[in-house]
């Protein structure tokens, strides 16, 4: 089965949250894309970017780029027991390159996050490679803990940006 339950007591995510927090009481299903996903994630795709680039003019968003962007890529969502996307990563598979992982700015801290990218680096070949923003500091600290490395830094249109790897196809706990 495609789907994967978050607090399943596997051991994979039953530490991704404190007893008593929302993700506790609500656990989520991780899942393949589906079209009738496509308005949550362009919602938490729109939203995360505004959050995560405060420095660009909000207006140059808009929620119809979550499409362009993620075409061609394979979609991964993180959803509520009711089918409501919470997350999404999205990869090029041939490169094993993941592009995007975006979580609900509420629902960040829950473990959302690092189960979207156990899921992708676990399904992807070795070794994985991602692009972020250096200036999204909250970002680099995350990828940081998952176990990635900078690998070589660029700059493009968000501005300077490092290049992680991860190494062993494995994000920590």
């Amino acid at each position: 089965d495609s789907r994967l339950r978050g607090n399943d007591g596997k051991g994979w995510l039953d530490d991704a949250a404190a007893p008593g927090s929302p993700m506790t009481s609500a656990p989520f299903d991780i899942r393949p894309f589906e079209p009738s996903d496509s308005d949550g994630c362009a919602a938490i795709y729109l939203a995360g970017r505004r959050i995560a680039f405060p420095w660009v003019p909000p207006d140059r968003f808009l929620a119809a780029d979550f499409a362009a962007d993620t075409q061609g890529e394979e979609i991964t969502v993180a959803a509520e027991r009711d089918g409501t996307p919470v997350g999404f990563v999205s990869a090029f598979r041939s490169g094993s390159f993941i592009h995007h992982l975006f979580v609900q700015p509420e629902r960040r801290g829950q473990g959302i996050g690092r189960a979207l990218l156990r899921h992708a680096v676990t399904s992807l070949p070795s070794p994985c490679r991602l692009k972020c923003v250096i200036a999204n500091r909250p970002a680099m600290e995350f990828y940081r803990r998952q176990g990635w490395v900078e690998e070589e830094r660029g700059e493009d249109d968000l501005g300077p940006y490092a290049t992680l790897l991860l190494r062993d196809g494995r994000s920590r706990r």
